[in-house]
């Protein structure tokens, strides 16, 4: 099986920071970026059986590039502001196998190419207005590509329940060197349940997953802004659930 489509991707932009006050002495005030774009790309896809217990999956999605327009503003002045963005291209790859009639195994992995999000440069039409020291701002990001490794497996209990269980690893792409505090996590683990039950031409299908966000710790970057950190305890709930019918 083969399958080709293109993409229309919209970008919604809302950076929040304290920056310091022009006035000495006096306390930090808030700057906001805003700003959304449309972007284009397109992605590819191909499926292959190999025999009826096994087949594999290979399916490409295109880099997407944004040229944001918007305001940013420090409450009591603004001026417009843009910049560009060029979102990652992604590579899935999946094998299923099927040993017995009513077990489905899954494993698969996903390759993000995050070395295209190299710096945010954001260009003011009059950086006086927000403080900005000079038209354009640049900050290295440098981050790298990662991989997203995923196993699952699915039990058809009878004609109208399958039970579901999943395990997702996933790199986060900031390294070291240029993490900042807009994205402080680390790499993350996630333990998924779900149930799918079937009704004559009707579907439902529920999930639950536990993330979790592995420690880090940051050293100090003065120059960035960037203080002797610690991320713990990051984890978050999610629930899922999905109704389908066949016309």
């Amino acid at each position: 099986s083969l399958a080709a489509g293109a993409s229309a991707m919209w970008f919604d932009l809302k950076l929040q920071r304290k920056v310091p006050n022009p006035m000495v002495g006096m306390q930090d005030i808030d700057f906001t970026l805003k700003g959304d774009s449309w972007g284009y790309g397109f992605n590819a896809a191909a499926r292959y059986e190999f025999t009826k217990w096994m087949a594999a999956g290979l399916a490409y999605q295109s880099q997407v590039k944004q040229s944001i327009d918007g305001k940013a503003d420090i409450q009591i002045s603004n001026t417009g502001a843009s910049g560009d963005v060029t979102l990652p291209d992604m590579i899935f790859a999946g094998l299923a196998f099927k040993p017995i009639e009513k077990l489905k195994l899954e494993i698969g992995a996903v390759y993000t190419g995050w070395k295209s999000y190299d710096q945010l440069a954001i260009e003011f039409e009059n950086p006086a207005a927000v403080g900005a020291p000079s038209k354009e701002v640049v900050t290295p990001k440098d981050w790298d590509n990662v991989w997203r490794y995923q196993v699952g497996a699915e039990y058809s209990l009878n004609q109208f329940v399958d039970l579901r269980l999943g395990y997702v690893y996933d790199q986060t792409p900031d390294p070291d060197n240029t993490v900042d505090y807009l994205i402080p996590a680390n790499d993350r683990d996630i333990y998924g349940v779900g149930a799918g039950f079937h009704y004559k031409d009707w579907t439902l299908d529920l999930s639950y997953d536990y993330l979790v966000i592995r420690d880090r710790d940051i050293e100090a970057r003065p120059q960035a802004g960037i203080l002797p950190s610690k991320f713990r305890n990051g984890d978050a709930h999610m629930v899922g659930a999905s109704l389908s019918t066949k016309i």
